[in-house]
């Protein structure tokens, strides 16, 4: 988390203007890791002239098991919900739609 995601992520003032506090994120809280992974690995692209931040995606820098665990600590650092069911199923289903290593 803290070489990926803390930049922009943390919820300290200097990071506020960067991305969405992942505790207000639908995706952290969501019943499946779905939402979660696919920005994890993909990230978020905007259109030209947007006025919202893109977020880089992780995938060719972060192996599977990286990408599992990070969703299952943003999950419990920043959700009052369980744990997500079947993350690692989840990951590489979509590690192998988008035809990852």
């Amino acid at each position: 988390f803290a070489g990926a995601c803390a930049s922009c992520h943390s919820g300290s003032p200097a990071s506020a203007s960067q991305g969405l506090p992942l505790e207000k994120s639908g995706a952290t809280h969501a019943e499946s890791a779905r939402n979660l992974v696919q920005f994890i690995l993909h990230g978020r692209q905007l259109p030209p002239g947007a006025a919202s931040v893109a977020m880089p995606g992780f995938a060719r820098l972060l192996t599977r098991q990286q990408v599992a665990d990070l969703a299952a600590y943003i999950r419990a650092r920043y959700s009052n919900e369980p744990p997500f069911q079947q993350l690692d199923a989840t990951v590489n289903e979509l590690a192998d739609r988008a035809g990852l290593p």
